[in-house]
């Protein structure tokens, strides 16, 4: 008997999760198109809908500037992390020269360090840089990581060495053969690294709130903080309709990209 409803005790677990995830995103919608506030009401069935919060978003507030701001942070972050961390990934795979497993094991470091901790250092750093106010700010800092490099370095140790002997037996260089022959191989784990790094970027609140000041280079989640505080009394039903726009686009991109990023994963040997 136990037996015959063991897979739906299994599946139970994750149904409960699957809930308690689905129920605030849900919430968030239905206040975003409810005619009726939407604080004091936990419900995801909403009264009646209505679009005129959104139309309030964007006529009230500069919401497509952060969106674009966004969009160009976003984007930006993405192209330079997947260059560089399969880079340096692919050097630290397949590449011998001295200090390679400190160097690696440096960079492994970098994980294990709180954000709180380098966000001081790494503040003086860009003001130096003179790109404080600037979308620059932004791009720079998140062009290499720590994570985006071990995962593309566990994916390169598992591509046989077959191929790149070949290559170098007809006198291709290493850039080529990284190009030419990596890169078409990682193709699963490129595109995850991008799809982590892009909602990464897109997400991201704190660094955008210390660096950037000036209401023209906002991003998303800075303008939906600064509208909170802007108001006197808070309407909590366009604080909704903000995170609803926000959210949106990362739901399209994991709704299309949900196979290649658990593939990518997988392939990477993280278990």
């Amino acid at each position: 008997m136990i037996r015959k409803y063991r897979k739906y005790l299994l599946f139970l677990p994750a149904v409960l999760i699957l809930i308690v995830t689905m129920y605030p995103l849900l919430w968030m919608l239905c206040g975003s198109i409810n005619t009726i506030p939407q604080m004091g009401v936990m419900t995801v069935i909403p009264a009646g809908i209505t679009f005129e919060k959104y139309q309030r978003l964007f006529e009230n507030s500069p919401f497509l500037r952060y969106m674009t701001n966004t969009l160009i942070y976003a984007t930006g972050v993405t192209l330079l992390s997947v260059l560089f961390n399969s880079m340096a990934a692919y050097a630290l795979a397949r590449l011998h020269f001295p200090g390679k497993n400190i160097i690696f094991l440096t960079i492994l470091s970098t994980m294990m360090i709180p954000f709180s901790v380098t966000m001081i250092p790494l503040f003086i750093i860009v003001r130096s840089m003179k790109l404080v106010n600037s979308l620059g700010a932004l791009i720079v800092p998140g062009m290499a990581s720590g994570f985006g490099i071990f995962l593309l370095r566990q994916f390169y140790l598992g591509i046989p060495t077959d191929l790149e002997d070949a290559a170098k037996i007809d006198g291709m260089s290493y850039q080529g053969i990284f190009f030419f022959i990596i890169v078409p191989l990682s193709k699963p784990i490129i595109l995850t690294a991008a799809v982590l790094s892009f909602l990464g970027a897109w997400n991201n609140y704190l660094w955008p709130l210390i660096i950037n000041s000036k209401r023209e280079v906002w991003v998303l989640t800075t303008g939906i903080a600064n509208f909170v505080s802007e108001q006197r009394i808070i309407d909590w039903n366009m604080i909704l309709t903000g995170s609803s726009v926000c959210v949106f686009p990362l739901a399209i991109m994991f709704a299309i990209f949900q196979r290649q990023l658990i593939e990518g994963v997988k392939l990477s040997g993280i278990k």
